[in-house]
């Protein structure tokens, strides 16, 4: 199965507790209802045709599952991309909305879905740190997509924690404290984590476009450049002011800080935070070691409503992409000398895959049995009136009732192949491997079937 893979896609502290699910509903399960449909919106980053290639690859695999998905596409940095996915949302028309892109994409699918019961979010990795697909999917490797899509054929629909931040008060420069008008408020949310200071100017002084280039040329390329815009901007990084606290007024923080990072899920600086348990994690980050290495050299507090104090003017990001939740606040209430932010925590549905290790979740899902078939060993005479193609296999995906969905290369392009029960599997001889479940990436098969407009439904395989 997808587990298989030869790729560095394990989760993270796969040694959690792990504790069964009692009840979920399945990829599988949704893919055979009636009129499921998925909305594939994929952040381009410039990339032109090799982006389209990919978006139109992906679909064809969730075609191959069984769901009728459709796709668009945008330009970061223009809006664009919040308004595709939330008007893909309202239309009524889809129940998966996935997201093809890097952190700050899938915050836009956040964003469209949160206050949407009845539409899943799924992700497909394709930005520069992708920490949410590290997290959930077991992969972070954006030349290595499709691991992905294939996961997401076999997961869950589960309800997550989002956090949520909001300006709650204001000190305005007179020293008078007013509650920020429900009028003025706007809110911001987060599938990871929410950063006050450091992490916030690196993001907003980092050339983007460079950063996406990088990425692309070099594996792990963009985080270099976030790296080198924080090294050369040393002097945007300075301690400030700041205080946390959360319902229990001794639990709480006041001191000087670099960053102030408040986590949903288990973020360096906020280890062991869960998902699923309506908690947000916070901290303060002093040192420059500290920011780099991921530790915390301050309390971390928890609880499910928090506040941050921090100088008017910090900026703020959320899942790797900067906001700005106060701008016009000073019009109406004066000059602003500090602002208090309030956490909290709502509900959307995931599709998280139950192929890896879910450690963030309180209740992991528990994973149905594998497939056991051996297939039979071929006759001289299996492929007699064919004419087979060879494909080298990347990866698998098993959706029960002996129906697969195989994704590979034929002559250097993508193939998508679908199996099915009326299929003939077969082997080419005792060393081979017993069957569709024991292929790994590299593995050579052979076979015939029918053209589809998503890929091949095969009737022969030869293994």
């Amino acid at each position: 199965m997808l587990q298989h893979l030869s790729l560095d896609t394990s989760a993270v502290h796969t040694n959690s507790p792990q504790a069964a699910m009692k009840s979920f509903e399945t990829f599988s399960r949704l893919s055979r209802q009636k009129r499921t449909r998925a909305y594939v919106l994929m952040n381009e980053h410039g990339n032109g045709e090799v982006g389209a290639a990919n978006e139109h690859t992906a679909v064809n695999l969730l075609a191959a599952a069984g769901l009728r998905a459709d796709a668009g596409t945008f330009q970061p940095g223009n809006g664009q991309g919040k308004k595709m996915a939330r008007r893909a949302v309202e239309c009524g028309k889809y129940d998966i909305l996935v997201m093809f892109g890097g952190d700050g994409s899938i915050n836009k699918g956040v964003q469209a879905v949160v206050d949407a019961d009845s539409v899943s979010l799924g992700v497909i990795c394709g930005g520069t740190v992708n920490h949410v697909s590290r997290m959930f999917y077991g992969n972070h490797d954006s030349n290595h997509w499709w691991v992905n899509v294939l996961r997401l054929m076999q997961s869950a629909r589960t309800s997550v924690d989002v956090g949520t931040i909001e300006a709650h008060s204001v000190d305005l420069v007179s020293g008078e404290t007013k509650r920020v008008p429900k009028a003025l408020r706007k809110t911001a949310y987060f599938l990871l984590s929410a950063s006050l200071g450091a992490h916030a100017a690196i993001v907003a002084l980092a050339p983007q476009r460079l950063k996406y280039m990088a990425d692309q040329l070099v594996p792990g390329g963009g985080s270099l450049v976030l790296l080198e815009t924080g090294l050369s901007h040393l002097q945007d990084l300075k301690p400030f002011s700041a205080r946390i606290s959360n319902a229990n007024p001794v639990d709480g923080w006041t001191g000087n800080a670099r960053a102030v990072i408040v986590a949903n899920a288990d973020y360096r600086w906020c280890p062991d935070a869960r998902i699923d348990d309506g908690k947000l994690s916070a901290t303060g980050v002093a040192g420059l070691t500290e920011l780099v290495t991921g530790e915390s050299d301050q309390t971390v507090l928890s609880g499910e409503d928090l506040f941050a104090t921090v100088p008017y003017g910090t900026y703020l990001e959320v899942d790797g992409s900067l906001t700005d939740l106060v701008g016009g606040i000073a019009k109406k209430l004066g000059p602003i000398q500090s602002v208090t932010y309030r956490y909290s925590t709502k509900k959307i549905q995931m599709l998280l895959p139950y192929t890896i290790a879910q450690p963030l979740l309180t209740n992991p899902i528990a994973p149905p049995p594998e497939p056991t078939d051996v297939a039979p060993l071929a006759s001289e005479t299996f492929f007699n009136g064919a004419q087979p193609i060879s494909v080298t296999v990347e990866g698998t995906a098993w959706l029960r009732r002996s129906r697969w969905v195989v994704y590979g290369q034929a002559d250097g392009k993508p193939l998508v192949i679908r199996v099915t029960a009326k299929a003939d599997v077969v082997r080419s001889g005792p060393a081979s491997p017993n069957g569709l479940a024991d292929l790994r990436q590299g593995s050579i098969i052979q076979l015939s079937g029918k053209s589809r407009p998503w890929g091949i439904k095969a009737q022969k395989v030869l293994i």
